[in-house]
């Protein structure tokens, strides 16, 4: 980029082409990859707190149990 706005300067397609799929490629790499990563995230939170309940579930039964067998 030149600082002089009324300067023109001659740009070649594929060098033209070649800015736009850098432009793209950030695109994807900023938003589209950040989002992707975010759901993959929140599908492993979601299972962790989905065991972290099955768990506490499952020593709930056991001390009823435990409580059960003692009476």
């Amino acid at each position: 980029m030149e600082s002089d706005i009324d300067m023109i300067v001659e740009v070649e397609p594929g060098e033209a082409q070649a800015l736009i799929e850098l432009i793209e490629m950030l695109f994807e790499e900023w938003y589209v990859a950040r989002e992707t990563r975010s759901q993959r995230l929140a599908k492993v939170k979601a299972i962790a707190a989905q065991k972290s309940a099955d768990l506490a579930e499952m020593k709930a039964q056991a001390a009823l149990t435990n409580a059960a067998d003692l009476d």
